[in-house]
């Protein structure tokens, strides 16, 4: 959950932005440990009494982004 003031889901999916690679590297190490997909991630926005979700758009192109810096960054450490 996040606490961002949120007055309605546009606010909500404009602050998803902010999140992507949050919660795509969230996908990218479940998935990892559990040796199984995860197939959506959700962001539930509170602002005072109200709660909004939203949905990461296109999982799998956020977490291959993920996955390919991780890779680099692994292929550069053991340079």
């Amino acid at each position: 959950y996040k606490t961002d003031p949120v007055r309605s889901s546009d606010d909500a999916n404009r602050l998803l932005t902010n999140y992507r690679w949050q919660g795509a590297a969230y996908a990218y190490a479940v998935a990892r440990v559990a040796e199984q997909p995860v197939v959506a991630v959700r962001f539930v926005f509170l602002s005072g009494d109200e709660a909004v979700t939203v949905e990461l758009d296109d999982l799998d192109g956020a977490v291959a982004e993920v996955e390919a810096v991780v890779s680099r960054r692994t292929r550069d450490a053991g340079q």
